[in-house]
């Protein structure tokens, strides 16, 4: 931590609550005069040496104004995302978001803390400052930890390779590059997309499996007037276009922002190459069939299905087994299925999530409609419906 403490083993509240030093900051401990107080005489800056300093003599470690950070923000070793914050930081690990630590004096709640561990893009500079520091020892002792798996974006950002550690000298410190700790830009490289795409389209499994996804499709939405198909994890739209022959509306989606590019190319101009940057691997070309339609289909790269995403009475989920936490994608899929009141049908097509293992999160409030299992190769992938 800033100050050099020792951390002792409170309870998380503790640890985000309490307040053993003075400081230029909020608390939630305050009664209701001690805030009025605060707000009438101190809300505002501070000079740096207006309240003590820590017993190692550092002036501010905690409030007036966040330290901004020139280490990239990243998940420690062993991240994962929780089910009900998938997307909450994991998303900042794009080598363009910098640590923020220590709040400032507008800071309450868990900001108002010396454990305050928050990111912001490099132009953040609202209530934020930074801390002019010299080592005493050998300045290649001196740590920065970088990001180097710039995310590739749909505006053509680019990506570079991060899958190294190296070490570079920066400014006189020891610059230390990292790949980000979010599983889905770790996925998204040219190589790994070609394979995923390459699959889509060529591997027999995937082939039976989009036939039988179409084939549960058409039965459903051929008693409805009107068909809305949501497809999560639509990878490049093999089987979204399949859906367009005959449902009114149909959206794709997926964490991929490479293979949302592809669908979007193919979408514009019904034919589409998509090429790797290994030698080794031949580009792919598709085009679409002249019954598959292009006016009723969207595709959207996302990383979490917003509010927005609704009232589809078709919500299939092939996404599960490419993500880092599937029970946080599985539990969005009930509840867009359960927005339709009984109207509404989901789909999974998953080789870890069979039916027996989805009832802990779909049961009780939706029913296995049906259950069937394609196996091919010691290869199986479980495909059930709920309503």
């Amino acid at each position: 931590m800033r100050s050099g403490m020792s951390i002792e083993l409170w309870s998380s509240y503790l640890i985000s609550f309490t307040l053993q030093e003075k400081a230029n900051i909020r608390s939630n401990k305050w009664t209701q005069q001690q805030q009025q107080q605060w707000w009438f005489d101190y809300n505002q800056l501070s000079p740096v040496n207006f309240y003590p300093p820590t017993s190692n003599g550092l002036f501010d470690t905690m409030g007036n104004v966040w330290d901004w950070c020139e280490d990239h923000f990243n998940g420690f070793d062993g991240f994962k995302t929780h089910r009900f914050y998938e997307d909450f930081s994991s998303n900042t690990f794009d080598g363009r978001h910098h640590l923020i630590l220590g709040g400032s004096w507008i800071s309450t709640g868990n900001e108002a803390s010396r454990f305050a561990r928050y990111t912001f893009r490099a132009h953040f500079i609202q209530h934020a400052g930074f801390r002019l520091a010299r080592s005493r020892d050998d300045e290649r002792k001196t740590l920065v930890r970088y990001v180097d798996s710039a995310p590739f974006t749909l505006e053509n950002i680019g990506i570079a390779n991060g899958n190294k550690e190296k070490e570079d000298k920066l400014y006189g410190v020891r610059a230390i590059k990292y790949t980000s700790s979010n599983h889905n830009y770790k996925m998204d490289t040219r190589s790994k997309v070609h394979k995923l795409l390459t699959d889509e389209y060529n591997k027999s499994m995937c082939q039976k499996v989009n036939t039988q996804l179409t084939q549960i499709a058409r039965t459903i939405t051929a008693e409805n007037n009107q068909s809305r198909a949501l497809l999560i994890g639509c990878r490049s739209g093999r089987t979204a276009f399949e859906l367009s022959t005959f449902c009114d509306q149909v959206v794709g989606v997926d964490t991929s922002s490479r293979a949302i590019e592809f669908a979007k190319k193919l979408k514009q101009s019904r034919t589409a190459t998509y090429t790797s940057d290994s030698t080794d691997e031949k580009p792919l070309t598709i085009s679409l069939r002249k019954d598959q339609e292009t006016e009723n289909i969207e595709f959207y790269q996302l990383t979490w299905l917003p509010s927005e995403l609704t009232d589809f009475n078709v919500v299939v989920n092939t996404l599960s087994d490419r993500v880092s936490c599937p029970q946080a994608w599985l539990l969005r899929t009930k509840e867009l299925i359960e927005e339709q009141n009984g109207e509404g049908v989901g789909v999974v097509a998953s080789k870890e999530w069979n039916g027996e293992k989805l009832s802990d999160i779909f049961a009780p409030e939706l029913n296995l409609i049906s259950s069937e299992t394609i196996s091919l190769d010691d290869e199986q992938v479980h495909i059930t419906t709920w309503n």
